[in-house]
């Protein structure tokens, strides 16, 4: 393979010119920070997280609608692979922030303008993203919060950790931050969806439908039979019918093979139908669900099956893509094949962490604005052992297996989708083995590799914009890649870790940081437009 060369574009992340003074962190939060293992950090933040629901861990991404792209800067077939190390960059020196505090985490939403976000510090509040110039700030929220605010129809709702058994909602109004209503639960307790001026929320007891006015209570539902507490969330609300699924806290087997999705009227709660599996992706009222290995293709008003196929050997995770997951008639999966069997059971082995049995957290599906909710991938555990990942195309029309593509050259490792942009598949592979990773361009209807990158940091989050690919690490490093050969053509390296995906708004690329402070990078260069301190 070809060699990785020294880009020549401008390094805007760590140019002198941009550099600037911030003041060290306390020995004991620089302790902390540096000194937590990566995988430990979930095992902290688990009773937040959980709220969510349920979601890949390592390949939570944030798929942003994509720019339309010059022809010139199209990804061309004859583009030869490559294996680039891309090195660890100097941390980014913060402009105006405070004082750096441990676990500090900020998790920006972006609506109309305006970017809302929560922290786990107590504090929520408004920033107008042009210039990142404070509109309110409240303090009337108690608790951690280590989930991105939901925001619709004037309302700004935030999901807290109050304790190892206790979680709140907060309902804001959007203007202001003056506080609406708060609703108090146990600590897997958070809002699902918002859809018609009604409130979804799941927790281990079940769903419930409130009003968004008052936060009153419309209906609940629990599955009957599953032992509590359960992990309830919600994939979607389409034609009057809420779409869900529930898995036990602790689940032994593959993806979907003791979970259950079920359908709910919507303006009574009552069941549909449910049945035996874990719901990956909907598209034109097709659902495409897994149970174990075996992926199928349903109807959603009658649930009847269109077809089901067998992907890869037994104890294989199925998973898709965030936001649109069919593109061109083509169904793109991530699997991860795991051996022995017992690397998905949910009691921690010899020498393993709890974290590494608990059902994996879902970033939260209703971050984004109303009417651009993604769906729900369908991994639904952190297994105990690694897996060797790979890459399937479907024909959504009869099932076929198109191609598939064996990643990381068949080493252990976690896949992360990061979106198809002009007919090529961009993904991403945390090698168990190491602290790095790849990152890879495939054709997306022959799975040919078109190029591809080594990271020594994790590629866990990615975006597509114009021309480019951004990649960020939850070690807190940022590199923007050129989608036509992987080269980069920018980077940054924040002195905090990513906890959440960041958000691309227009030309903006929007990260918090673990060290509470929120950057603002102009997609294309790299420059930093703008940061807020830490609250």
């Amino acid at each position: 393979m070809q060699k990785f060369q020294p880009d020549s574009a401008q390094d805007t992340g760590n140019s002198d010119e941009k550099s600037v003074v911030r003041e060290e962190l306390p020995l004991e939060a620089s302790q902390n920070q540096t000194t937590t293992p990566r995988k430990r950090k979930w095992q902290l933040r688990w009773p937040s997280l959980i709220a969510g629901g349920i979601l890949l861990l390592g390949a939570v991404v944030v798929g942003a609608r994509l720019l339309p792209q010059a022809p010139g800067s199209q990804p061309s077939p004859g583009t030869s692979s490559r294996k680039a190390p891309l090195s660890t960059p100097t941390p980014t020196q913060i402009l105006n922030g405070g004082p750096g505090v441990s676990d500090h985490s900020v998790h920006p939403t972006i609506v109309d303008g305006i970017a809302y976000v929560s922290t786990s510090a107590n504090v929520t509040y408004a920033l107008k993203v042009s210039t990142g110039t404070l509109l309110w700030r409240s303090t009337t929220t108690k608790g951690a919060t280590y989930l991105p605010p939901v925001v619709a129809d004037g309302i700004v709702y935030i999901n807290a950790n109050l304790s190892d058994t206790a979680s709140v909602i907060y309902a804001l109004q959007a203007s202001d931050g003056k506080m609406f209503w708060s609703q108090q639960g146990d600590n897997t307790l958070s809002v699902e969806k918002v859809v018609n001026n009604i409130v979804y929320e799941a927790s281990g007891g079940g769903i419930t439908a409130s009003r968004a006015s008052d936060g009153s209570k419309l209906w609940s539902y629990t599955t009957k039979g599953m032992d509590s507490p359960s992990v309830y969330w919600i994939s979607f609300v389409s034609n009057g019918v809420v779409y869900g699924s529930v898995s036990p806290y602790l689940n032994s087997g593959p993806s979907g093979s003791m979970t259950t999705f079920f359908a709910l009227r919507e303006r009574d709660g009552s069941v549909l139908w449910s049945q035996t599996g874990s719901l990956l992706t909907e598209n034109q009222s097709i659902i495409y669900t897994a149970n174990g290995n075996i992926l199928c293709a349903v109807q959603a008003g009658d649930r009847s099956k269109r077809w089901c196929r067998v992907i890869g050997p037994e104890n294989t995770s199925l998973q898709t893509l965030e936001g649109p997951a069919v593109i061109d008639g083509i169904l793109y999966l991530f699997t991860t094949t795991f051996n022995p069997a017992t690397a998905l059971q949910g009691v921690p082995g010899p020498g393993q962490t709890a974290w590494a049995s608990i059902i994996r957290p879902l970033a939260v599906a209703s971050a984004l604005a109303p009417g651009k909710a993604r769906i729900i991938p369908a991994s639904l555990m952190r297994p105990q052992k690694e897996g060797k990942p790979s890459v399937y195309a479907i024909r959504i029309a009869d099932g076929a297996i198109l191609w598939s593509h064996l990643l990381n050259e068949g080493k252990n490792g976690w896949v992360n989708g990061f979106g198809v942009e002009h007919g090529v598949l961009y993904a991403g592979v945390n090698d168990e083995a190491s602290p790095g990773g790849q990152v890879y361009a495939l054709q997306g209807q022959t799975g040919k590799e078109l190029w591809r990158t080594t990271s020594d940091t994790p590629p866990t989050y990615g975006i597509l914009a114009t021309g480019m690919l951004s990649i960020s690490s939850d070690t807190g490093r940022v590199d923007a890649l050129n989608i036509r050969d992987g080269s980069r053509l920018w980077h940054h390296a924040l002195t905090g870790e990513i906890h959440n995906p960041p958000v691309l708004a227009g030309d903006t690329l929007y990260i918090g940081d673990s060290t509470g402070v929120l950057d603002a990078f102009d997609i294309h260069s790299g420059a930093i437009r703008w940061q807020y301190p830490a609250q």
